[in-house]
């Protein structure tokens, strides 16, 4: 929300001025002195055609006051403050016509009227006046008040009285919403309008109402990269939807820089009301209903203003000054930015009777603006402005942006939940110096947001902090849950001993989550929170998992590559490192060192253990084809069918017994190699007694050739060892 910062007034300046005689000639007394008593009921109707409201104001007036000694009082006649709008005045009383007359009033939007009784008004006499003006709507942003136009209206209204003794009432069409703000107007069960006849302010009622009704007015779209907008101005005031246009244009773009986050929403509505200016604001944000509500003046800056609630809101934080400061400190820069007016600055004094401690500046009960509004709006700019004075842009964005993320310091448990953990007012200033001192926000802080108890806790504030940045360095992306709460909530104390002892805590939390990257693996919940669970402190838990951990991630990096990754499946390193893992998520130190210290050391004899594998089966492999040859060479050659089908080629002169079998059919040559496998794990077959190759003689056959004598000689020296 913003107030206006620029108004003579937003509800109606009632004054009553009665005029007192004595019938004596020497004695005069005050008004005050005396006691009236009023009534009244003021009927309001708006005429959209003729673009005007009409008043009919019944007004009861009653003289109780004792005569004094030697005289009496009287009262001749009766003074009120009405809009300058007001026209077309006439006054009855027992259905004659009373004088009036009017003048200057307190502000040029005001007039004040006089008029006359029909008689003097003595000790227990009443007159009832019956008092007919109109209101003449005029152009939007003009300085009368009163607005009448196609579906809307908005207007001034009173009614004078004791409290109970004075009501309004508003005649509506029907489907049209109503707002009073202060007023608290109630729908009527007995027809379309609104009443109420309870006083708001001393002697009476008085207030601006607003008239809407919603199927009159048409929205149209207006998109700024992927963002949708609706723009509902009133419909005879295209000037307010073009200084919309323009400012949604320029004024999205400049916020999210300022903010470090793109625009957060989608479909959002912006439509022109009174009903803000009813309730004492330039305007409002609504995040439920994405809806931005701005009074006719709509200015840049209260445009901007307005729209930085879709970051900043009750959402994001949970203290009503921080939203409004830092709305108002974002619209100032993107005013800045977009080179638009920024309004001057309204200066405040924090030491005035009328001053808040802005931490318990709340949301008003109502919908319109209270009492303190008038000093904390201005305040919580002028805090905002100093808290942020010694930040760059850039670090200006980078605050924004992790405080509507949530990521804000010392966070419950370790978890990012902006929206169960809005940001407070401490965690605010926490987030601003974390990285780094900063002297000028702990300074505006004392000036002008906490009370004494808060105040009083700053005294070992930057010490606490130098001891949690020192461990915070250690422990990597994780934030110690031992000192968490006690940060939080400002028991610096408490804080500064246990960080005092978390030192070992945080190197090992460091060297887990190192380790556990380089593992490619997890990090069990059980362990993160042994370090970022509030208050958490199990140090044995951790320094072993950093142990176990750091073996993991040695095996891990020790078997990259595809030999090393062979090797490592042949000794099992796969299964002792998921054994460890395992071992941690169910708290068991002692089992995960061991499984993790196998793990490593398998790793070590990965590479060998594979070698000698390979070694190994190359071995069986030479062997299995020496039993091959011989196996072929015992074979008897017989002049069968076998032989016959290749007479051309000597069996086994030269050749492979592989080779030799692709010669053969094998269909034949099957049983035979049967036999030779038969021969590598059982006893050979019976193939008779072995024949020198000099005696097996086939016809046409030649005889080997040296190469095949070289090899047949080589084979034997073989069969000699």
């Amino acid at each position: 929300m913003t107030l206006p910062l620029r108004r003579a007034a937003s509800t109606l300046a009632l004054a009553l001025a009665l005029t007192a005689g004595l019938g004596t000639s020497n004695a005069t007394h005050a008004v005050g002195e005396t006691r009236l008593t009023l009534s009244s009921t003021n009927h309001y109707t708006v005429d959209e055609a003729a673009r005007t409201v009409h008043s009919h104001l019944e007004l009861t007036a009653s003289n109780n006051n004792p005569d004094p000694p030697g005289g009496y009082y009287y009262f001749n006649s009766v003074g009120l403050i009405l809009p300058a709008a007001a026209s077309n005045l006439s006054a009855v009383a027992n259905g004659n016509p009373l004088r009036i007359e009017t003048g200057a009033g307190p502000t040029p939007q005001y007039q004040s009227v006089t008029i006359s009784l029909p008689w003097d008004l003595r000790q227990g006499q009443s007159v009832t006046i019956s008092l007919d003006h109109d209101l003449i709507g005029a152009e939007p942003r003009s300085a009368n008040f009163t607005r009448v136009g196609h579906g809307y209206a908005s207007f001034e209204v009173f009614a004078l009285g004791d409290p109970g003794q004075a009501s309004v009432r508003v005649d509506h069409g029907i489907g049209m919403t109503v707002d009073g703000g202060a007023l608290n107007l109630k729908e009527s069960p007995h027809g379309p309008w609104a009443e109420t006849s309870t006083n708001t302010i001393d002697g009476g009622i008085a207030g601006v109402v607003s008239l809407r009704l919603p199927s009159a007015f048409t929205s149209e779209t207006l998109k700024v990269g992927p963002a949708v907008f609706h723009i509902e101005p009133w419909p005879e005031d295209q000037p307010w939807k073009t200084r919309v246009v323009t400012g949604v244009q320029q004024g999205v773009p400049a916020l999210s820089t300022i903010l470090g986050t793109p625009w957060p929403t989608t479909g959002t509505t912006l439509r022109e009301d009174a009903v803000v200016t009813v309730n004492g604001y330039d305007g409002w944000y609504r995040p439920n209903s994405r809806e931005l509500v701005l009074g006719e003046q709509a200015e840049p800056n209260v445009i901007y203003h307005e729209l930085s609630h879709a970051w900043l809101n009750h959402a994001t934080f949970s203290d009503r000054w921080v939203i409004e400061g830092l709305a108002q400190n974002v619209a100032d820069r993107a005013g800045g930015a977009t080179r638009t007016t920024v309004p001057e600055v309204v200066t405040v004094d924090p030491t005035s009777a009328d001053a808040v401690r802005l931490q318990a500046w709340t949301d008003p009960q109502q919908a319109y603006a209270g009492p303190a509004d008038v000093y904390a709006y201005p305040a919580a700019r002028a805090a905002m402005a100093e808290i942020l004075a010694d930040q760059s842009p850039e670090q200006v964005a980078t605050i924004l942006h992790d405080a509507i993320a949530g990521e804000v310091p010392f966070r419950a448990n370790g978890q990012v939940d902006p929206a169960a953990h809005p940001v407070s007012t401490k965690a605010f200033l926490d987030l601003v110096e974390f990285a780094q001192p900063r002297p000028k926000a702990v300074a505006a802080y004392r000036t002008w947001v906490l009370g004494p108890a808060d105040v009083d806790k700053l005294a070992r504030r930057e010490e606490a902090f130098t001891a949690y940045r020192a461990v915070d360095a250690l422990d990597g992306n994780w934030t110690p849950g031992a000192a968490n709460p006690a940060m939080r909530d400002w028991d610096y104390p408490r804080a500064i001993e246990a960080l005092a002892t978390l030192q070992p805590s945080a190197r090992a939390a460091g060297e887990i989550q190192r380790s556990a990257t380089a593992a490619g693996v997890a990090v069990p919940p059980r362990v993160r929170e042994a370090y970022t669970a509030d208050g958490a402190s199990d140090p044995a838990l951790l320094l072993g998992a950093a142990a176990a951990l750091k073996d993991v991630a040695a095996a891990t990096t020790a078997t990259i590559g595809p030999v090393a990754r062979l090797g490592a499946a042949l000794v099992g390193v796969r299964t002792h490192r998921e054994a460890a893992v395992a071992a941690l998520t169910a708290g068991n130190v002692t089992t995960a060192k061991a499984e993790a210290g196998t793990a490593r050391q398998r790793a070590g004899y990965a590479v060998p253990a594979l070698a000698a594998a390979v070694a190994l089966a190359l071995i069986l492999l030479v062997g299995l084809g020496r039993m091959v040859r011989r196996a072929e060479r015992g074979r008897p050659k017989s002049g069968g069918s076998e032989d016959a089908q290749h007479p051309g080629v000597a069996q086994g002169v030269g050749l492979d017994p592989l080779e030799v079998e692709e010669l053969r059919d094998p269909l034949v040559v099957g049983p035979e190699q049967l036999g030779i496998d038969l021969g590598v794990h059982g006893p050979p077959l019976d193939r008779g007694e072995p024949v020198p190759s000099e005696e097996v003689g086939l016809e046409g056959q030649a005889e080997q050739s040296p190469d095949a004598e070289a090899a047949a000689a080589l084979e034997q020296r073989a069969e000699d060892r």
